[in-house]
């Protein structure tokens, strides 16, 4: 009887460990990890300048300052030269946008420092 019970276990146990596995895998690939990683915590951001936030989380995939706002070179039939974000007064809050995958961290500026940091899934 013992030798019928020591290979269950066996199995028990290697399927555990793969469905570990698998979750690791799924939690870091679907981008749940931003949630949970210091530099894209409020408490760690607030009060920094848009350079500041840059300096440590590097170039924003999303930056309403800049003509092309989106992360990487404008598609042939991108035609605007003006950014869609040129002062607080007029635009409203800077927003600046990381995407993890399937999560964004959005930060939100008033008076050129980091007021709201916001992470969800898309």
């Amino acid at each position: 009887m013992l030798s019928m019970k020591r290979p269950f276990f066996r199995v028990i146990r290697a399927f555990i460990i793969l469905i570990a596995i698998l979750f690791c895998f799924m939690f870091w690939e679907f981008g749940e990890a931003m949630r949970f990683l210091p530099r894209y915590q409020e408490k760690n951001l607030l009060g920094l300048s848009p350079d500041q936030v840059i300096a440590r989380l590097g170039e924003p995939d999303y930056d309403p300052r800049k003509a092309f706002p989106l992360k990487g070179k404008p598609s042939t039939g991108w035609n605007t030269t003006q950014p869609s974000w040129t002062s607080e007064e007029e635009s409203g809050p800077l927003v600046l946008g990381y995407y993890l995958r399937w999560t964004t961290c959005r930060i939100e500026f008033h008076n050129d420092h980091v007021v709201n940091v916001q992470i969800y899934g898309k």
